[in-house]
């Protein structure tokens, strides 16, 4: 039995490492320290909401004889006046409407569970502007510590189009790559995803949540020293 508890510990310790490791190399490669002050990006394109694009995407069904159906794949990023962002996040209800979503969230209506998946189960990071681009780099932190669930970042870059329209135009891996061809073979990758996902058109919502209240707030090495 404490040959067992020894192992186990053992066995968490090891991972714990690892993932200290993994969330180091995320960390030191995030350079848009956070000031926690206004931007100016509301003066650009309208803020009161989030941006959302869409992906009509064939998946074949295997198990229906190589069936093939169309999967409408949406992707939701908000920006803040502060300089915060979050990327590809969903309402978390059944009926994913993002607007009431978000009200609930504010009012303390949705559950524990909602609010703890909202504030720490996304993509949440820090902006910049650079002439009629925004560049953003987030980190996604795991909250199970599960083999599936690991640390994450990219710095995705949006040109402006309109004061309703951005465009995805760039992703960067905040981890980098191991060879040229792990390169090559990622953004060719990518310029396909990107070409048929790259318009986001702005949603306006009633109310928005507080940025101040995600994890990566809570991190001394998001703030500027």
């Amino acid at each position: 039995m404490v040959k067992n508890i020894i192992l186990v510990l053992f066995v968490f310790i090891l991972k714990s490492c690892s993932y200290k490791n993994v969330a180091s190399v995320y960390i030191n490669n995030f350079t848009y320290c956070y000031k926690n002050q206004p931007t100016g990006l509301d003066s650009l394109i309208q803020l009161d909401g989030y941006y959302t694009s869409m992906t009509i995407k064939p998946t074949i069904l295997y198990y229906k004889n190589n069936e093939e159906v169309i999967d409408t794949i949406y992707n939701n990023d908000m920006f803040f006046k502060n300089g915060i962002c979050l990327r590809n996040f969903s309402a978390n209800s059944k009926n994913n409407d993002v607007s009431k979503f978000f009200y609930s969230l504010n009012t303390g209506a949705t559950t524990n569970y909602e609010k703890m998946i909202f504030y720490n189960g996304y993509f949440w990071g820090n902006y910049k502007l650079v002439n009629d681009t925004i560049k953003a780099q987030y980190i996604y932190k795991p909250i199970n510590y599960s083999v599936n669930d690991s640390w994450r970042g990219h710095e995705i870059w949006y040109k402006i189009l309109n004061t309703k329209s951005i465009k995805e135009i760039n992703l960067i891996p905040l981890n980098g790559f191991e060879t040229k061809e792990d390169s090559n073979r990622f953004y060719n990758m990518y310029k396909r995803r990107v070409n048929k996902q790259a318009l986001y058109n702005f949603i306006p919502t009633k109310v928005i949540p507080s940025p101040d209240s995600s994890w990566i707030v809570k991190e001394p090495w998001f703030w500027c020293k």
